[in-house]
C-alpha cells in the first residue's frame, strides 16, 4: 500500500511540474499528449501489478517488492528536493 501511494505521489507531482513547463524524465511520457495515457498507467497497471506482486508468497515477490518502494523512495525524494528548489527559486525572483 505504501509503495502505491509514492507512486501516487510520483504521479501528481510528475503532473505539477509538467504543468509549470518542466519536462519529463521518462522518455515514453515526455509529450504532454501522452498525460492521459501516464494516468491510466500510473492508476490502473502499476496499481495492479503492485497489488498483484504483494500477494505473491515467493521470496523473491517479497524482495522485488522492496525494490519497488526503495525505488520510488529514492523518486519521492528526488520530488521533494525538486519542488523545494522551484518554491525556492520563485520566492527568490
Amino acid at each position: 500500500m505504501t509503495t502505491y501511494i509514492l507512486n501516487l505521489f510520483d504521479l501528481v507531482c510528475t503532473l505539477a511540474v509538467m504543468s509549470i513547463g518542466v519536462g519529463e524524465l521518462n522518455p515514453l511520457f515526455r509529450d504532454p499528449s501522452t498525460i492521459p495515457v501516464m494516468i491510466v498507467y500510473k492508476v490502473f497497471i502499476v496499481g495492479g501489478l503492485l497489488w498483484w506482486l504483494s500477494q505473491r508468497t515467493e521470496r523473491i515477490a517479497h524482495i522485488g517488492m522492496r525494490v519497488c518502494a526503495v525505488t520510488y523512495i529514492i523518486i519521492t525524494a528526488w520530488h521533494i528536493t525538486g519542488l523545494c528548489m522551484i518554491a525556492m527559486a520563485s520566492f527568490i525572483i
